[in-house]
């Protein structure tokens, strides 16, 4: 497999009154399963060794045709290793999660949903089908679970709770046929948010809303909320602010023409409160916004495949504020071969001020590479002792965690204030404190967190390192 790194130049945002909103590219990697055609459909990061990326590699019809693909790389993108699977082939990989250290892969293979089992070396170590509509017709997305189980999205039922042995433990079945089911996290107190359709997306005839349902542990609907912007409405992407308000990305479209997809960001709590929508205007006619993630308290809203007159067909990310303001935008240059298409179908975050995307890059009219790319801030970051920090991240700290405490390790020696901030998923801040150390690059804090993932930055004077972990209780 060939993998290709460029380093792309960062370009500043817009700046307004009060704050300064800029990103940078820090690297972008395309890779090549086979010439025929290679997709990336999900992303995950595995803190402090890399990321895993899934998706799909096209292969001639004798040889499998559609083949799911994995692949873990190191934190500059670099290829660690790379499998091709295809027990199911034609098949399709469409989200990973990570259960007791191993891989969980969901997908299809154009009839019935795919569940693959694989091992930190890529070895597939288990696999299975979900026949007679058990889960429908595919599997889109794929969540770990705080109990160590997974919960996955489909056509029909909309969302299912399934153990580490396959077994279908409770669905959920709206009243509608859901397709293409991507929206779907974890809530900040426990449960699921998921967002769907009100109905078959290319059925012209009806309005198409965006359903957000509310669901516990269990699988009861807590509460569901209905929002239509155009006539046909799609969501593919959700983040919760808290355990009653979402943010949610996708598209809007008035007409039945194709490239008529208005990028969609809105912002609502389960009460059916919409505090405020963002369609795309006509200079960025096309697609959907398939990632959003809070950074620095800013919105990262990324947007599928730009079909613009007056320029190239690139991802672009824009910047919100929590009002929905638009704050700045960058155009993400992945393709190294001219007049192509770069589609961005995933993002997930890396630290409290940077996120990994990954897609598609097109090499001809019919084969594709796929690609990462990790896009970073370059704002400011407000430090307690008073000193703006603007300089880039110039390492990772570690963290081995003990019951009560978290010792922090850094790559060099400091002497005096460090300044520990702990992060949430949603990018509150749970835990700081300002520990004294004498010639060290190590610290001991007590930390006692729930469950869940939790970024860390450690800051000396100008310096700053970051890291993330993961809590199981």
């Amino acid at each position: 497999m060939a993998a290709t790194p460029r380093s792309l130049c960062f370009l500043s945002l817009i700046l307004v009154a009060c704050a300064v909103y800029a990103q940078e590219v820090s690297w972008v990697q395309t890779y090549e399963v086979s010439p025929h055609g290679t997709s990336a459909f999900d992303v995950i990061h595995l803190s402090n060794r890399g990321f895993v990326v899934v998706g799909v590699a096209t292969f001639p019809p004798e040889n499998g045709s559609f083949q799911g693909w994995g692949m873990r790389t190191d934190l500059e993108g670099d290829s660690v290793w790379s499998r091709t699977y295809g027990t199911f082939a034609p098949e399709t990989f469409m989200s990973v999660a990570i259960v007791n250290n191993e891989l969980w892969v969901a997908g299809h293979n154009g009839s019935w949903p795919i569940l693959y089992r694989i091992s930190p070396a890529g070895d597939s170590l288990w696999s299975t089908t979900f026949p007679d509509w058990q889960l429908g017709r595919r599997l889109d997305r794929i969540l770990a679970t705080p109990d160590a189980d997974l919960v996955v999205t489909s056509d029909y039922p909309v969302l299912s709770k399934v153990d580490t042995l396959g077994n279908v433990m409770w669905s959920l079945r709206g009243p509608e046929y859901h397709n293409n089911v991507r929206a779907l996290a974890l809530l900040p107190e426990g449960g699921y948010v998921v967002a769907c359709n009100t109905n078959w997306i290319w059925d012209f005839q009806d309005t198409i809303a965006i359903r957000i349902y509310w669901v516990d542990e269990g699988g009861v609907i807590l509460d569901s909320v209905d929002f239509s912007h155009y006539r046909w409405n799609h969501a593919d992407c959700i983040l919760p602010l808290s355990q009653d308000e979402v943010i949610v990305g996708g598209f809007s479209q008035p007409g039945h023409a194709f490239y008529d997809e208005y990028p969609l960001v809105f912002r609502a709590d389960r009460t059916g409160q919409i505090a405020w929508e963002f369609v795309g205007d006509l200079d960025y006619i096309g697609r959907k916004v398939s990632g959003v993630q809070l950074v620095n308290d800013s919105i990262w809203a990324v947007s599928y495949n730009l079909h613009s007159e007056l320029g190239p067909r690139m991802p672009l990310m824009r910047i919100l504020d929590q009002a929905g303001r638009v704050h700045g935008q960058l155009l993400i240059d992945i393709s190294p071969f001219g007049d192509s298409y770069d589609n961005a179908y995933a993002m997930a975050p890396v630290e409290p001020a940077a996120t990994i995307i990954t897609g598609a890059t097109s090499i001809s009219s019919s084969a594709w590479k796929a690609f990462l790319a990790l896009v970073s801030s370059t704002s400011a970051v407000d430090d307690p002792t008073g000193d703006a920090i603007g300089s880039p991240v110039s390492d990772r700290l570690t963290v081995n965690l003990s019951p009560g405490t978290a010792t922090i390790r850094l790559p060099e020696r400091v002497s005096g204030e460090l300044t520990v901030t702990v992060y949430n998923i949603l990018g509150q801040t749970v835990y700081q404190a300002r520990p004294i150390i004498s010639n060290s690059n190590s610290v001991t804090i007590p930390l006692n967190v729930s469950s869940g993932r939790y970024f860390i930055t450690a800051s000396h004077v100008r310096q700053r390192w970051t890291g993330s972990m993961t809590v199981l209780r």
